[in-house]
This record gives C-alpha cells, sequence and structure tokens, in this order.
C-alpha cells in the first residue's frame, strides 16, 4: 500500500494514479460500475442511464478510460473491465467509500485541461 501524507487519508501512488487517470467524478464512478462487475458489457446508454449523464458524456468518458487502459471496447460499441489496473481500482473504489469528500475535491482540484491553464495564467488577481 501507498504512503500517506499528513492528514490526508489518500495513499501518494492512489493520488498519482487519480491525477493521471480520473478527469471527473463521473469517470470515477464509470469505473467503479465496471470494477463492481467485472464481466459486464455496456454501451455508453447503459452508462448514461446508471450514472445520470447524456448519452454523448457517457460515450466521451467511455473513449478516454479506453485511452488510459482501464476499459476495453469488447465489440460493436460495447466496453468492459479491463483488468491491467484492477488492484488498484480495488483500492481506489474502497478508498472512495471510506474517503468520498476527500476523493472528490482531489479530482476537482485537478486543472480541467491546457486551456484552461493557459486562461488561468492571463486571471488578474487583486492583491
Amino acid at each position: 500500500m501507498g504512503q500517506n501524507t499528513g492528514d490526508d487519508p489518500i495513499p501518494e501512488d492512489l493520488r498519482r494514479f487519480i491525477i493521471l487517470n480520473i478527469d471527473s467524478v463521473a469517470e470515477l464512478e464509470c469505473l467503479l460500475l465496471f470494477q463492481r462487475n467485472p464481466g459486464w458489457k455496456a454501451a455508453p446508454p447503459d452508462i448514461a442511464q446508471k450514472l445520470y449523464i447524456p448519452v454523448q458524456d457517457a460515450q466521451d468518458i467511455l473513449e478516454r478510460l479506453v485511452a488510459r487502459q482501464l476499459l476495453g471496447q469488447a465489440d460493436d460499441n460495447l466496453y468492459a473491465y479491463k483488468n491491467l489496473f484492477a488492484e488498484m481500482v480495488t483500492r481506489l473504489a474502497a478508498l472512495y467509500a471510506q474517503y468520498l469528500v476527500p476523493v472528490t475535491n482531489l479530482i476537482h482540484s485537478k486543472p480541467k485541461n491546457k486551456i484552461q491553464k493557459f486562461a488561468d495564467a492571463f486571471w488578474i488577481r487583486k492583491d
């Protein structure tokens, strides 16, 4: 298991995993749906219904998780859990169940994208 830093309940290795692989709570929830049901194959409408999000958002999430090798594309627009990072995802699921707020705060604290980071560089601050 990874080391915790101070009062932070998130071990450093899981922190890195989240920062590198999870851009939203919806992505995490999608990944955990598959983790809890390892033999399950699902299409974007299935994910959209379970996460209460638009089908296009579900499609985008699935494609990002496939690109990160967290999910695999089975066939005919069906997606399935990929066990490549199974131990890490299992630990993340347990951590998320116990420390929902710190995990979601970490996800929300990430810069949304390079354009946002660029725009933030020009933000005028009143000091």
